[in-house]
């Protein structure tokens, strides 16, 4: 296979990467391609201290039966992320791209095989990235880790996982909060949630963000992010890790205490309003992207709906003083909150 900047194809490379309750163990067939996989890892979080299980990635070639078989897989799959496409089972899990590109992950001896084009590596980045991630989040599903597109910022006794689709303001809701005294961010866009001893837990998934421009003119703390280049042509987000913005980060696990969805409002204060359970639920579903595979789907349910049922949720209508006065923004969500739940 052939890769721009590798060098020819001698002995297997390889590299071991802790991740949020995962071990990954890569072997490349060139230091070029180990370069490319560790780049797609790059961005996960290196959280010590949670109980991890082993899984290991071997990066190969593709030959005509893969690439055929990665064809049919995207003609029919039944599911789907960006530029990724799959079926998920019990035993074996595939994914492919639109070049040929085939993974294929084994649930029983937890090894994920990447049958890799060259193409693959000249796509945008989102399906090099989305390649990498998809068999990655069938094995977190499989130890009961579910994954939700959300920030968190904990302040006090209060730890809000910050919940809402891309470009609903996550980060923007996340980076307001923080300017609380003593606030620290837990995370930034997605969240892997467990059940451990009984209580709902949360841990990042990523170390880093994407910041709007509008944002980034809007945080002092940011401004370093403003010359860095645009993600891609189809998104002017800049990407920076979560600790060049802030000292104040702690990506450990954590026990969510409320949940805000964002929204933006277009007046001038920013509120915060009680949501009930039905409408949380149909909100987190709509934000937890699913397996396929029946089991794993089921367990993904229950959690979400203990965390609907078991956590006060609030819809924060965001106005314009969440960029011009966001320390004010955060303390009246924050008293909010002290005057509506307990702990």
């Amino acid at each position: 296979m052939a890769v721009a900047g590798a060098e020819t194809p001698t002995l297997p490379v390889t590299t071991s990467l802790a991740l949020p309750w995962l071990s990954v163990h890569v072997s490349a067939p060139s230091p070029g391609v180990l370069a490319r996989v560790s780049d797609a890892l790059a961005k996960y979080a290196r959280a010590d201290g949670d109980a991890r299980r082993d899984v290991a990635i071997d990066v190969v070639p593709a030959t005509d039966v893969t690439t055929a078989s990665a064809r049919a897989i995207a003609a029919h799959a039944t599911v789907a992320y960006q530029f990724v496409h799959g079926h998920a089972a019990a035993d074996v899990t595939t994914f492919a791209t639109v070049d040929g590109s085939l993974a294929t992950l084994s649930h029983a001896t937890r090894q994920i095989t990447l049958a890799v084009t060259t193409e693959v590596f000249d796509a945008p980045y989102s399906t090099w990235a989305d390649f990498v991630a998809a068999p990655l989040a069938e094995l977190w599903r499989d130890d009961g880790c579910h994954p939700l597109h959300a920030a968190s910022v904990t302040h006090g006794r209060h730890t809000a996982l910050i919940v809402g689709a891309s470009g609903a303001g996550k980060t923007t809701t996340a980076l307001a909060l923080l300017q609380a005294p003593d606030s620290t961010w837990r995370a930034d866009d997605k969240v892997l949630l467990t059940a451990t001893g009984g209580a709902l837990r949360g841990i990042s998934l990523y170390r880093n963000t994407n910041v709007a421009p509008a944002t980034i003119r809007a945080f002092a703390a940011l401004q370093f992010a403003e010359q860095r280049p645009p993600l891609d042509p189809t998104n002017d987000k800049r990407a920076c890790l979560l600790d060049e913005v802030t000292d104040a980060v702690d990506l450990r696990a954590f026990e969510p205490t409320a949940l805000i969805f964002p929204s933006q409002s277009g007046t001038a204060d920013s509120h915060l309003s009680r949501m009930d359970a039905t409408s949380v639920l149909l909100r987190l579903a709509g934000q937890s992207p699913m397996s396929s595979e029946r089991g794993r789907a089921r367990a993904h349910h229950d959690l979400l709906c203990r965390l609907a049922a078991g956590v006060p949720a609030f819809v924060l209508s965001a106005g314009t003083d969440m960029l011009h006065t966001p320390a004010a923004v955060a303390t009246r969500v924050f008293r909010h909150l002290d005057a509506t739940t307990q702990r």
